[in-house]
């Protein structure tokens, strides 16, 4: 019995080593996918507040330079 005992205090460290390197990998595993999904999260509302604020434009750059333009804000040719 005793050597069993032995047996099993000499094996526990390398277990819990192995267990550890496990936890870590599942750890690293998460924080890249949460920095993954928080990067995307910030592009895209940076892409959406970019997509108003050019929808927002009243005057085309065309009308800008002084060309006759259409109700479109395309240059007109007649």
């Amino acid at each position: 019995m005793d050597e069993i005992s032995n047996l099993i205090k000499e094996a526990k460290p390398l277990y819990m080593k192995e267990k550890r390197n496990k936890r870590n990998a599942r750890l690293a595993l998460c924080s890249m996918f949460s920095v993954f999904l928080l990067s995307a999260t910030i592009f895209c509302a940076v892409d959406v507040n970019n997509q108003n604020m050019v929808a927002q434009l009243d005057v085309s750059p065309i009308e800008e330079m002084g060309l006759v333009v259409d109700e479109y804000g395309f240059l007109m040719v007649e």
